[in-house]
């Protein structure tokens, strides 16, 4: 009798794990709220991009000048791109040892040729959730081949 209560408290407890990894795996991300934030990020952009060099593209440390941009977080660096035949890209990054994840403005939404190998999820209008891909795409998210 005893032992086949530990048996199915032992089963109990290996389905719930398997059950909360299951889940911890495809449970929904958060997505940035472009409703709220999407002004403000705007105007940073169009801030940043006043003052560029003529550099076809270019990344800074975001440093003192740029430490946290409401409603996505810390910044480590932000690029811009501009190659030619290619729309203006413009990317806020948060790099941690684990894993990049990015904003990016992209006017163009068609055009991912300069962002293979990112897991991908559009916001709204030219704002896109970037997240390098680890262990695979977060939930909603698209890898681009």
């Amino acid at each position: 009798m005893l032992r086949r209560v530990v048996r199915l408290v032992l089963a109990l407890v290996f389905v719930g794990l398997v059950s909360l990894g299951v889940y911890l795996l495809t449970r929904p991300t958060v997505p940035l709220n472009v409703r709220t934030y999407g002004p403000t990020w705007q105007v940073t952009v169009d801030g940043l991009l006043q003052g560029r060099p003529q550099n076809a593209s270019s990344c800074w440390s975001g440093g003192g000048n740029l430490p946290n941009l409401p409603g996505f977080g810390p910044v480590t660096t932000y690029c811009w791109t501009s190659v030619a035949g290619h729309p203006l890209n413009f990317r806020f990054i948060d790099k941690t040892p684990s894993s990049t994840r990015e904003l990016l403005y992209m006017p163009a939404s068609g055009d991912w040729t300069l962002q293979h190998g990112w897991c991908v999820q559009q916001l709204s209008g030219p704002w896109w959730d970037l997240r390098s891909p680890g262990a695979g795409c977060p939930s909603k998210f698209t890898l681009v081949p």
